[in-house]
């Protein structure tokens, strides 16, 4: 009964949405180009006798997820506002707020009758949910990879020597060559137990205000540095493996396998519970 519920929820709300992931690419590609433009801008002001500029797949993908350095109000620092980060990863949520409630009219009310079992149901949005993760993260990272071969530039998730010149870098860096590859893998995990967590809140309350709470939760995590905040594990100048007092890349993933299952417990709990065929908001 679970890969029936899988794959209706596969088809009804991943590959009938193709329009809302075709969307989200036009949103990634828009901000992959700032980069290019960028390093276009910087080469056409050199003098002939320097050598221009090029990028890797790595520097494409942080320059989207880099984020910003720790907040430090002491030091009298301006708060860095990360837009191109937090655009990035709310969009995703929007995009994973509203189907597991909208399923339960028609054709998914009936399935979940026939069912006779909530924890299936629940499971069953669960796992689409990471679902959609993985392929938004997994278009991302094929767009940055696309971009960089017309580009010209280098297919690798290595950072170029000069590129986190281009940060507001307010703490040591790790010398190079940076290990960038868990913070790759890191970071749809993180996107993931973020968005199970807002499905579970949509058990609670309307998804607007679900969302609301991950846009504030989001927001936070960009302006204090806490393992309990997880967006912090979702930026790159945040993690061990790039700047010498960073958070380690195993915590964050342990943090969001905690999360995972105790979004799983209380949805179960919560959906046996509640009077789910005439839940309304």
């Amino acid at each position: 009964m679970y890969c029936k519920f899988l794959w209706f929820d596969v088809r009804q709300g991943l590959l009938r949405c193709w329009k809302k992931l075709l969307a989200a690419c036009a949103v990634m590609l828009c901000l992959l180009l700032l980069h290019c433009l960028l390093i276009y801008t910087h080469n056409t002001t050199l003098p002939p006798s320097e050598a221009a500029l090029s990028f890797t797949t790595g520097d494409l993908l942080a320059s989207v997820l880099c984020g910003i350095p720790p907040y430090d109000p002491v030091a009298q620092q301006p708060f860095l506002f990360p837009a191109i980060w937090l655009l990035f990863f709310l969009l995703l949520l929007y995009q994973v707020l509203l189907y597991p409630m909208e399923n339960l009219n028609g054709i998914g009310q009936t399935m979940l009758m026939l069912s006779k079992s909530r924890r299936v149901w629940w499971l069953s949005k669960c796992s689409w949910c990471a679902l959609y993760v993985l392929v938004y993260f997994a278009l991302f990272y094929a767009l940055a990879a696309l971009l960089t071969l017309a580009a010209g530039g280098e297919v690798t998730l290595a950072l170029s020597s000069y590129y986190p010149s281009l940060w507001e870098v307010r703490n040591e860096l790790q010398p190079p060559p940076w290990d960038t590859l868990p913070f790759f893998l890191l970071a749809p995990c993180i996107a993931c137990a973020l968005a199970l967590a807002q499905a579970t809140a949509t058990l609670w309350m309307r998804p607007i205000f679900a969302f609301f709470a991950s846009c504030l939760y989001w927001l936070a995590s960009s302006y204090f540095l806490s393992p309990l905040l997880l967006g912090n594990y979702a930026m790159m100048q945040r993690i061990q493996t790039m700047v010498s007092d960073g958070l380690p890349c195993l915590s964050g993933l342990v943090s969001a396998a905690l999360l995972c299952v105790c979004c799983l417990a209380l949805g179960c709990w919560r959906s046996a519970r509640m009077d789910i065929l005439t839940f309304d908001y």
